[in-house]
């Protein structure tokens, strides 16, 4: 996604756990008291039921990729994650095809944008 004006997701939580990530531009991520700055070559990953707000600095690209909270082994806590060129790649592949998992995930599903 793209956004040439700044954008505020309001309180939100989700389902599935969510790594987000701006191609270009800066994004925040807020959950309770603590704001993060995510610059780009920096994601964040947010566990499945985290309350967050996403603030988005125009201009900027994002992607997230979700993954299901029933998947062992995933981080539950937030966290900030240095995206080497290898994770952008990956993230930028699974968002354009749009889902690794197509029975559960499929093409236009604004989770996998």
């Amino acid at each position: 996604m793209t956004f040439l004006h700044d954008v505020t997701r309001q309180v939100h939580d989700r389902e599935w756990h969510q790594l987000i990530f701006a191609t270009r531009g800066h994004l925040e991520v807020i959950v309770d008291d603590t704001r993060r700055i995510v610059p780009t070559g920096r994601a964040v990953w947010i566990p499945a039921g985290v309350k967050h707000t996403d603030v988005m600095r125009a201009p900027i690209s994002m992607r997230s990729i979700y993954v299901a909270a029933r998947v062992r082994g995933m981080p539950m806590v937030m966290r900030t994650v240095a995206v080497t060129p290898l994770l952008r790649e990956l993230i930028l592949h699974v968002t354009r095809i749009g889902a690794l998992e197509r029975a559960t995930r499929g093409r236009g599903d604004s989770r996998s944008s």
